[in-house]
């Protein structure tokens, strides 16, 4: 995130970060979580039944390898849940997908060239919890943009269709200030006069 945030233009504005639903990673969390009580139980076995050397050498190492595989998939799923992220601008989306803890991809879209967005709500759960998959079509392009298991889809559908209108209408204002003729830009410079104070319009011009 702190990578698309340094590449933010200066007129852009993070308007929301949107995070995979915690129920989406939980599967991986309860088996981070039953590694780590199957190595404790190992190791009170060994406490308890006290055989040979041999025996209970194997049996450290079993439990030590259990409790390190524990505690690193927590920390990777943990770390992946962390950066994997949506972020929505007023000019543009980032889609970071954070797939291991050295395996990132970042796709960008600008507003513009969004077509549709959609999102479905797959069996009990999704329904019942609120979270589904979200589909960002392109204009032009084959390959389209997904995001799995966030939390209201519909709203986030709705944010992005809501900036999508907003920045096209800046967009035109923009393009249409660009193209004003001499006497269109006078008349322009007039109105601003009337609703700015000196001060201001001095600082502008002097900026």
């Amino acid at each position: 995130m702190k990578d698309v945030i340094k590449n933010l233009k200066s007129d852009e504005n993070i308007i929301a970060v949107i995070k995979k639903y915690f129920l989406v990673v939980i599967k991986d969390i309860l088996i981070s979580i039953l590694l780590f009580t199957a190595a404790f139980v190992l190791l009170y076995f060994i406490l308890k039944l006290k055989n040979n050397e041999v025996f209970n050498g194997i049996a450290y190492g079993f439990f030590g390898v259990l409790l390190t595989a524990s505690i690193i998939c927590f920390i990777r799923i943990m770390y992946i849940w962390k950066h994997d992220s949506l972020i929505i601008t007023n000019q543009r989306i980032f889609d970071i997908t954070q797939k291991g803890i050295f395996d990132r991809h970042v796709a960008e879209i600008n507003l513009s060239d969004i077509k549709s967005v959609s999102y479905t709500k797959n069996g009990l759960i999704q329904t019942l919890f609120n979270f589904g998959d979200l589909r960002i079509d392109i204009q032009n392009e084959e390959s389209n943009l997904s995001i799995i298991g966030i939390k209201d889809p519909a709203d986030i559908q709705q944010l992005i269709n809501d900036r999508k209108e907003k920045y096209a209408k800046e967009d035109q204002e923009k393009n249409k200030l660009e193209n004003l003729s001499e006497e269109e830009a006078i008349g322009f410079a007039y109105k601003l006069k009337e609703k700015l104070s000196k001060e201001t319009i001095d600082k502008i011009f002097k900026d």
